[in-house]
């Protein structure tokens, strides 16, 4: 048997025969490209034109961007609760006087009014007589027999003292029984109120004078 021959992977040194048949080969020919008429040549990319941008007139400045300021109201402290709750009583009653209200309040609270003159004429007279004094706590009945909240019973008293106040103190001044909405008497003038009413009685003098009043806005004994 033959000996088998070994395959190898080394590279065979070139020869002298080897270098000059590869030098007498003849070169490969090039290939060519026929151009059919169902080709399409690539179309040239065209750059991209760039949108104009607007120029800005030169008076023109960029808006400054600032920090947003909130202008709030100072806080006001108060020492105590005391004081607090007394600022905010004279706030109230300053509103009363003013009538500083919503026109749906005010309304509400003159129909009230209306009707208190309507079916009770003894507590609230219009026709300049003195009425009677109310009993303490009469909005809490007002409030159960309207259907009315508390402060709309208040403006509606405001509104109606706005015109008698002075009939009205007068009627304190003078003492006796004090009535509930049914006419009743439910306990007397305290000394305290007597006092009390007489005293705003003589500072409205004071202030006024008692030549400028009516005849039955005379000026206490």
């Amino acid at each position: 048997m033959e000996p088998r021959k070994i395959l190898s992977l080394k590279k065979k040194p070139t020869t002298e025969e080897s270098i000059q048949a590869e030098e007498s080969r003849p070169p490969m020919p090039e290939k060519t490209v026929i151009a059919s008429e169902n080709t399409k040549k690539p179309e040239p990319v065209k750059p991209s034109a760039k949108p104009a941008l607007s120029k800005k007139p030169e008076h023109a400045k960029p808006a400054e961007v600032g920090p947003k300021v909130v202008h709030t109201p100072p806080v006001k402290l108060y020492k105590n609760k005391a004081e607090k709750r007394r600022a905010k009583r004279q706030r109230r009653k300053q509103r009363q006087k003013t009538f500083d209200y919503e026109p749906s309040v005010l309304a509400a609270a003159e129909e009230l009014k209306s009707a208190l003159e309507r079916d009770y004429p003894a507590l609230f007279p219009t026709d300049g007589t003195l009425p009677r004094p109310w009993k303490i706590g009469i909005h809490f009945e007002i409030m159960k027999k309207f259907g009315v909240e508390s402060f709309i019973v208040k403006i509606a008293f405001a509104l109606w003292l706005k015109k008698n106040r002075w009939s009205y103190l007068k009627a304190v001044s003078a003492g006796g029984q004090r009535y509930n909405l049914d006419g009743k008497p439910v306990g007397e003038i305290t000394e305290e109120h007597v006092v009390i009413a007489n005293a705003v009685r003589a500072k409205k003098v004071s202030v006024v004078g008692s030549k400028d009043l009516p005849e039955e806005q005379e000026a206490p004994l």
